[in-house]
């Protein structure tokens, strides 16, 4: 119903997102995520991005919860020149801390140079192996 309903008001999904659909004016154009039941409208006039919401509200139980603070993880910061800043430091943060790794320094090269390696080089088994696995999907 929704990809319809953006359909019929101009809006295409992309090609390499699904869920992610724009319009093209030319004086301005309009971004719509989806995920599951949430928006994320985005463009480059605010007077049509409140006709799109209003329009919607007409098709759709919907809430206007403002401006994100955060989206699927991503931190979202909005400069005074309308410039958006997306960031996942919380999200890294909080795997660092289910890993136990806060504490850990970071380097610049994760092994020595010109070591070679060979089957009989065997790392032990990890103390957590699901907690690696869900840290790495994580990732």
């Amino acid at each position: 119903k929704l990809y319809t309903t953006l359909h019929l008001v101009g809006f295409q999904a992309t090609k390499s997102d699904s869920s992610l659909f724009v319009r093209f004016h030319p004086k301005h154009t309009t971004f719509i995520q989806a995920y599951v039941d949430d928006l994320v409208i985005c463009g480059s006039c605010n007077i049509v991005i409140h006709h799109l919401i209003n329009f919607l509200s007409y098709k759709f139980p919907i809430r206007d919860l403002g401006f994100p603070s955060f989206f699927l993880g991503i931190q979202v910061n909005q400069l005074a020149t309308n410039t958006l800043i997306l960031t996942q430091t919380k999200y890294i943060n909080d795997l660092l801390k289910e890993a136990n790794m806060v504490t850990a320094k970071l380097v610049k090269k994760p092994m020595m140079k010109n070591v070679k390696l060979n089957s009989s080089d065997v790392s032990p088994d990890f103390d957590n192996p699901t907690l690696y696995i869900s840290i790495m999907g994580s990732l």
